[in-house]
């Protein structure tokens, strides 16, 4: 666990450690940002802060998904669109999942992958 906003921009200790101020990363990705800036931070994992509320959360636009697709020929695997976007693999999934969902996109398995594509 990590926190996206300083600990010292808090004036209550405790309210640095609720869920919307906290993000889960990998050794990795931990190791890669340790020492960068709030706003250095937010820029390198996509965090988004909601105005009204404050709290923060973490995401990618579903045009991304949609653009690296196109950019990768009109059809693509998971790991594919994941290093396009500059997700993860898991979190490319489960995003074109939901947009599966919405009918934005299809897929299909060939072998053991699947292959996305944008509908029209």
């Amino acid at each position: 666990m990590d926190a996206i906003a300083p600990f010292q921009s808090f004036g209550i200790p405790g309210k640095a450690h609720t869920p919307d101020n906290l993000i889960t990363l990998c050794r990795s990705c931990h190791r890669a940002v340790e020492g960068l800036r709030h706003d250095e931070l937010a820029a390198v994992l996509s965090i988004r802060r909601d105005e009204e509320s404050r709290k923060y959360s973490q995401g990618f636009e579903d045009e991304k998904f949609l653009t690296a697709i196109r950019e990768l020929g009109g059809s693509a695997g998971t790991s594919e669109i994941a290093e396009n976007v500059g997700c993860d693999r898991r979190t490319a999934y489960v995003r074109l999942k939901d947009l599966e969902e919405d009918e934005r996109v299809g897929s299909r398995k060939i072998g053991n992958s699947l292959l996305w594509s944008v509908s029209e």
